[in-house]
């Protein structure tokens, strides 16, 4: 079976999860519901776009799925200069930023979760992710969710051709990353 991989790309990650403090009314979200919103925003953009917006490593935990290393930046200090927390310890963006790396296709997919979501912490979000096929799937017990899962759980009858095409895709993507770092 095909084995979809794509890189996680820090800086286009951490300009997505500024892009959604900046939409949050009041400015200040718990790190947690940033982590939701930005694993619903990849799952859209692999159903509609076949890409993800961060690339990140997609866990299956008691709380619904997580983007590893995006969880770690977000509480590690990791973005401190571009996310500080506030009195009650949600997550706020630093400065005006800069969205370079985000098209609009992504900042519209961004912008539309975050008012969808908007009066629900994420603790709702979390509960609205256990219905999502992708989790309640056997990969959920080796605590991983493949691209794939999303795939086939958001696009009704997508071939085994075209997941091949999107690996080779991802695959090439990687390579171009791996020459520009060169």
């Amino acid at each position: 079976m095909t084995k979809i991989r794509y890189f996680f790309d820090e800086e286009r990650a951490r300009q997505a999860a500024v892009y959604l403090l900046r939409e949050e009314v009041g400015g200040a979200m718990a790190a947690e519901k940033v982590n939701k919103l930005l694993y619903l925003a990849d799952r859209s953009s692999l159903a509609e776009d076949g890409r993800p917006i961060t690339g990140d490593r997609y866990l299956a935990e008691e709380n619904g799925p997580v983007l590893e290393q995006i969880r770690s930046r977000l509480t590690d200090g990791s973005w401190e200069e571009w996310i500080g927390k506030d009195e009650l310890g949600h997550l706020q963006a630093k400065g005006d930023g800069s969205f370079d790396l985000l098209s609009e296709f992504d900042k519209i997919q961004l912008r539309v979760l975050a008012t969808q979501w908007r009066s629900q912490d994420w603790r709702e979000i979390s509960e609205f992710t256990h219905g999502l096929d992708e989790w309640n799937t056997h990969e959920r017990q080796s605590g991983e969710i493949s691209p794939e899962a999303i795939l086939r759980a958001t696009i009704e009858g997508i071939s085994d051709e075209t997941l091949e095409a999107l690996a080779n895709s991802a695959e090439m993507d990687r390579g171009l990353r791996d020459q520009a770092v060169a």
